[in-house]
């Protein structure tokens, strides 16, 4: 039995590198993909959960910069990267399997015991968004660019999920002060409540004289809610038997347009197709409750 759940896990695995490695497929083909990502996650932590009767248990907080990813702005634009930003905030959990009870170094569940934990967060996000880029340059006079330039934007997300860690090293030896630090990935799924408000400084934005011919009829103040996909590369660092330190990236793409307020038709204007998505650099403290 275990051995065919081994390599159904295996089939999950390659079946998702696969199916990502084209970004160029349609917004519809992509949400498929994100659904049977989705779908390997929920398996991988429903396996996880149901070997062991019991877990030790960490807790943690973190805090940092993010930047959102959205319709504000322009592509591939440094100015967008470093402007469209704000702070995110978390608390977390951690289900620690590697020292509960029959734990076996024989046990072919020993190499996922020992390097894997699973993360349970919720976090909240605000960010301040405005058009960038070679559209609103100073030397752009037209009607559009000030349109442009007269848009701002704000959203606030409040998530909550879990996500499945992987420890290339083990974790054993790490709580044991084998070593000093320990790299880890991760990959979950989340669930998002936002809350954006879209605006502009030259007046009611709505009105044409006003709005960008490619927002009007495609912005909204209205709060929503979306499932996420999350990603994360980072490490821990031990100062005591009980205590880490953490830093991490993080990556969350949304199952939405309109995180940001914002969503022009992608047929006209496709350089506006891409969901909104948010990347943050984290710092953090871990206390583990028990060993």
């Amino acid at each position: 039995m275990l051995k065919i759940v081994l390599k159904y896990n295996f089939f999950l695995l390659f079946k998702f590198l696969y199916i990502f490695a084209d970004n160029s497929a349609p917004r519809t083909n992509r949400m498929r993909k994100k659904i049977f990502f989705s779908f390997c996650i929920a398996t991988l932590v429903f396996q996880l959960t149901n070997s062991q009767a019991s877990f030790s248990n960490e807790i943690g907080a973190y805090a940092g910069p993010v930047a959102l990813y959205s319709d504000y702005g322009q592509r591939q634009n440094f100015d967008t990267n470093i402007g469209n930003v704000g702070f995110t905030i978390g608390l977390t959990h951690y289900m620690n399997f590697s020292y509960t009870n029959g734990y076996n170094i024989y046990s072919p569940l020993n190499y996922v015991k020992d390097h894997f934990k699973i993360r349970n967060e919720i976090s909240y996000t605000k960010v301040n968004l405005q058009h960038f880029g070679d559209f609103v340059a100073p030397d752009r006079t037209s009607l559009f660019a000030q349109q442009l330039r007269g848009m701002r934007g704000e959203s606030s997300i409040f998530s909550l999920g879990s996500s499945v860690e992987f420890y290339p090293l083990s974790i054993k030896n790490f709580e044991s002060n084998g070593y000093k630090i320990s790299p880890h990935i991760g990959a979950g799924i989340h669930y998002s409540f936002y809350t954006p408000r879209a605006f502009s400084t030259l007046g009611v934005l709505g009105d044409p004289a006003v709005t960008p011919e490619k927002f009007q009829g495609a912005f909204t103040n209205e709060s929503g809610s979306a499932i996420s996909l999350v990603g994360s590369i980072g490490g821990r660092y031990k100062i005591s038997p009980l205590e880490d330190l953490l830093l991490q990236a993080k990556w969350q793409f949304f199952f939405s347009d309109f995180v940001d307020g914002l969503s022009p038709d992608e047929n006209r204007f496709p350089e506006n197709r891409a969901n909104d998505w948010l990347f943050s650099i984290q710092i953090g403290y871990i206390f583990y409750l028990e060993k």
